[in-house]
């Protein structure tokens, strides 16, 4: 099984909407992340004294409670993203 936990913040309302039986919700996730320098390495805002972050978005898509063709009751979540780092 796969996981995956986004901690952060909602950037835009969420919008639902229905395909068919399905409630799909849609909502947009801001998240932190360290701004970079040309080097590739994080830096301290000349501002603030603070080390420099910047935000990164993820949209889901909620699909609540849909029944197959089987008749099984099915929920998912689909995460659209730009990026993938494996370690």
């Amino acid at each position: 099984m796969n996981n995956m936990n986004l901690l952060g913040r909602i950037a835009k309302t969420p919008e639902t909407r229905t395909a068919g039986n399905t409630a799909i919700t849609t909502l947009i996730v801001a998240t932190d992340r360290l701004k970079l320098n040309n080097e590739g390495t994080s830096y301290k805002d000349p501002q603030t004294g603070c080390t420099a972050q910047g935000a990164e978005f993820h949209k889901a898509n909620l699909y609540n409670g849909w029944q197959d063709q089987g008749g099984v009751e099915r929920f998912g979540c689909e995460v659209i993203g730009e990026k993938v780092h494996f370690c």
